[in-house]
């Protein structure tokens, strides 16, 4: 790119960069900050991209540095939130991670609503960040196909972004663009940019999602316009301004190197100028300059820089930002992926399939790998062809801070033509975002990196609710160890124990003495912290779903019971006014609301039975109810429509949620409020997986269990821990998934082999396979097969 004007002096000088480890942050920063180094990164590997209510969501979970993805990371603990779309979490899952991954499941309600959910990740060493940090993955729940319905409104945008930020008079400016339509996705347009008489400069057209690009010489005095053809109209819009004196700078990528040219019309030229690089918040490399030059080149070798996106900022003397432009160091190393290869493309009903796995091509010597795989059926909905997977979300969508568009394409083959596509989605994204302007700040971090838990509260005296220092120990016991602790509280009565590893359902019990309790008779009381969740962002959870998969009219898609929506052909009555006084629902009407009954057959309430606890729950009921029997971890409900010989298990639920008998049966009975049992008529809301009776559970509050306990000065509760995984069984899982398993095995010779059976229905599958080697480079792989 040459300037045009001929009295400008311009003289080609080539720089080399000067690399530094020099970090972008004050030099004051905590000691926390010194050792982390670092960020943090989640990725999470989903079984599948769609779900119907009593399904299992299954994930993969990877924890990896943010700079260079390895998985050494000082957090060793994940929360994971399933999130409605009211922005509710319904669930959340704690989640160990050992050598950077874990996995998990959620288990979905049958009566859970339609519409879009978001599963959100987050480590507590995040929360010191932006919460655009976190994962987010938009989940659509219960869709079902319907026509779509023909848009006529022509709300395209067109967006203009100049090199390096400026459009400056006299050079040759290349010029990125993006067109968005009515739905908020790139659509690919074509016109012309005509000058204020009319004439046509030039045409442009662009190339994938609605990105393009075009050069001209913009002249000062000149007002530039571009129209385009839309839906059979022409739509006009205005051209950025055109500054007289300005800065251009233009970046080159080629295989070893970047090569930036600045240009610069201003009365000093380059002089006192400062070129830097940036990537994940720390300069990278940095040159200055102090002659007189209208143009100058600078090579930046990519041996030195660390895979992913690199911003270069033009600083002037007082390190104002004159202009900056994204580019992608090292998208080669990107394209190396594992191999997976069935025996055949065609496979028949319930017939074994055998799937080998090479990675010889992606591992280096002493390298290990993680990965997991889904094998799943398409589905018979418009899908994204290159959705987001683990290499594009860890370079792309977790450094922008948002959803890109089939982010999946940009990394699906090395082609030249993908290259250049991704230089214009740099390119658009330079004007709308500061990627690095997220700097820890100068002040103590308030949330630590944690490795197991921690349970942290006050003692005070019952009397005065003053805090009061003294002696709080800790006993804690599950399957897998018995422990105890203890400490002494500092003078705000505060006190903190740390590394606890608790494994599901976990029993605590923390108590608390007067440093010289035999001289101290004050009554003391314990309030525990509670874990209170990072806020929720709309706005960052609303990552749209592609409009053809958006099912269900807005104003039905939220109802719990369809049949009382709005019908078509309904007949509207007039309005009718009633007066009435709203009667106050009892604890357990209250609690029942989160079920599809209001009126049980039997209820147990469990108030005197926690003092003498049986062994299970069902024990609670045994000789309590005409026609319920129990014999050990065994229930049979009398009355029940399908009840046969030998008797037949009930359907069993906690707080609404359907569970396999053993979670029923191994709830703890300090957790439990009351217990309803449904039979017959009753039990029929339910369907047939009710037939043989429901027996539906209730468990206390966190504040009802601390207010019901008598024994002040000590406080007994089960920890939830971390949660252990259901194994995924084929037989037992709905046949869209085939095959899940987050923890594949490499053998010798860097391969592995899986199989698994179809099932008696004719589909597409595909075998997604992800991972991410111990060097930090992720791969994703996927392969179809036929089933008929």
């Amino acid at each position: 790119m040459k300037p045009t004007s001929t009295n400008l002096f311009s003289a080609l000088i080539l720089f080399v960069f000067i690399f530094l480890p020099h970090p972008l942050i004050s030099n004051n920063s905590s000691p926390l900050e010194k050792k982390t180094g670092s960020k943090e990164k989640i990725y999470i590997h989903f079984d599948k991209s769609f779900y119907s209510s009593g399904e299992n969501i299954w994930y993969k979970v990877y924890l990896v540095d943010a700079i260079n993805h390895k998985p050494n990371t000082l957090s060793s603990v994940v929360y994971i939130d399933l999130i409605d779309p009211n922005n509710t979490i319904i669930d959340s899952k704690t989640i160990k991670i050992n050598n950077g991954s874990g996995n998990g499941d959620f288990n979905l309600p049958f009566n859970l609503l339609k519409g879009e959910y978001t599963v959100r990740a987050y480590t507590n060493f995040m929360r010191n960040f932006d919460s655009a940090c976190f994962f987010r993955k938009t989940i659509p729940i219960n869709y079902i196909a319907r026509k779509e319905i023909a848009n006529t409104k022509n709300d395209l945008s067109l967006s203009f972004f100049p090199e390096g930020g400026n459009l400056v008079n006299g050079f040759v400016n290349s010029i990125g663009f993006k067109a968005i339509n009515e739905e908020g996705k790139g659509v690919n347009v074509s016109g012309s940019i005509l000058d204020e008489t009319g004439k046509t400069i030039r045409t442009f057209k662009s190339s994938k999602f609605g990105l393009g690009m075009f050069q001209f010489v913009p002249r000062k005095g000149k007002h530039y316009k571009a129209t385009i053809l839309y839906k059979d109209q022409n739509l006009t819009y205005k051209l950025p301004s055109i500054t007289d004196q300005g800065i251009l700078m233009r970046v080159f990528d080629s295989n070893d190197s970047f090569r930036v040219i600045i240009y610069s019309s201003l009365p000093n030229n380059e002089n006192n100028l400062k070129l830097i690089g940036l990537q994940k918040g720390e300069i990278v490399c940095q040159t200055e300059f102090n002659g007189n030059k209208s143009e100058v080149a600078i090579k930046v070798p990519k041996s030195n820089l660390k895979l992913g996106i690199i911003e270069f900022r033009l600083l002037d003397k007082n390190d104002t930002v004159l202009s900056k432009e994204l580019a992608f160091s090292g998208s080669n190393s990107l394209m190396l992926n594992a191999t997976i290869e069935t025996s055949k493309h065609i496979y028949k009903m319930n017939e074994v399939v055998e799937v080998d796995i090479n990675l010889t091509e992606l591992i280096q010597k002493n390298e290990t790998v993680n990965m997991s795989i889904s094998v799943t059926e398409i589905p018979p909905l418009k899908t994204a062809t290159y959705a987001s997977g683990i290499k594009s979300y860890l370079f792309l969508n977790s450094e922008v801070k948002e959803d890109i568009e089939q982010s999946g394409y940009y990394f699906n083959s090395n082609d030249l033509q993908k290259k250049n596509e991704l230089t214009l989605l740099l390119r658009s994204l330079n004007v709308n975002h500061d990627l690095f302007k997220d700097i820890p700040k100068n002040t103590p971090l308030e949330f630590s990196p944690e490795s197991n838990f921690s349970l942290k509260g006050t003692i005070k005296e019952k009397n005065n609710e003053k805090p009061v220092k003294a002696n709080v120990t800790i006993f804690y016991k599950n399957n897998k160890e018995l422990g105890y602790d203890k400490t002494i509280t500092d003078s705000l009565g505060r006190f903190l124990f740390k590394d606890l590893y608790f494994d599901e359902r976990t029993h605590v019990s923390i108590k608390a003495n007067p440093l010289k309790a035999r001289y101290d008779n004050r009554t003391l009381t314990i309030a525990l912290d509670t874990f209170i969740p990072p806020l929720i962002n709309s706005k960052l959870a609303d990552n749209h779903l592609d409009k053809t998969n958006t099912l269900l009219p807005p104003k039905v898609r939220y109802h719990r019971n369809i049949d009382f929506a709005p019908q078509e052909g309904e007949i509207k009555l007039d309005e009718v006014k009633l007066n009435a006084t709203k009667k106050a629902l009892d604890r357990y009407n209250e609690k029942r609301k989160l079920a599809l009954y209001r009126e049980p057959s039997h209820s147990l309430d469990f108030k005197n039975i926690r003092l003498a606890p049986p062994m299970n729950p069902l024990l609670a009921l045994q000789g309590k109810f005409a026609g319920v029997t129990v014999y050990g971890e065994t229930i049979n409900i009398r009355g029940s429509v399908y009840l046969y010989e030998g008797g037949g298990e009930p359907l069993f639920l906690i707080d609404g949620i359907t569970v396999s008998k053993e979670d029923f049966i191994t709830t703890p009975i300090s957790d439990i409020d009351f217990i309803d049992i449904l039979k017959g008529s009753r039990a029929a809301i339910y369907g047939m997986r009710a037939g043989n009776g429901v027996v539906a559970l209730y468990t206390l509050t966190g504040r009802e269990k601390i207010e019901e306990q008598n024994n002040l000065g000590v406080i007994k509760f089960y920890h939830s821990g971390f949660y252990k995984t259901k194994v995924f069984d084929q037989t037992k899982n709905n046949s869209s998934v085939l095959y899940w398993n987050p923890d594949i095995k490499l053998h010798q010779s860097n391969k592995a082999k899986i199989s698994f059976n179809t099932v008696n229905k004719s589909a597409t599958y595909k075998i997604l396979l992800e991972g991410i080697t111990s060097n930090g480079i992720p791969f994703k792989s996927e392969v179809y097969f036929d089933v008929k």
